[in-house]
């Protein structure tokens, strides 16, 4: 597969304050550091509070225009056209 026509971004869906944190045993501090570190979502609802272009964007279409670089979404120097964003599923039955 040496020729790559589109770029697929998986975009990341989770409750509030649920979001997953990977650790080491020896990390007693990965919570901490995980409550204050956006996620791609997290960091979508943010950009569309301050950034009266990104509220255009749907959460699907924010990585044709923004990269996610260093836990923040940064605006595209150049439009990204060759970008399919994805979803992971949701199963509504798992609500606790």
């Amino acid at each position: 597969m040496y020729k790559k026509s589109h770029a697929i971004i998986r975009l990341p869906v989770h409750f509030p304050n649920m979001q997953p944190v990977y650790f080491f045993d020896e990390e007693r501090q990965a919570l901490e550091r995980a409550a204050q570190r956006n996620t791609m979502l997290t960091a979508s609802f943010e950009l569309n509070r301050t950034d009266p272009n990104a509220n255009r964007c749907l959460y699907v279409e924010i990585p044709t225009h923004f990269v996610w670089k260093n836990n923040k979404l940064e605006r595209r120097v150049l439009l990204g056209d060759r970008i399919v964003s994805r979803l992971y599923s949701v199963c509504s039955k798992t609500l606790n």
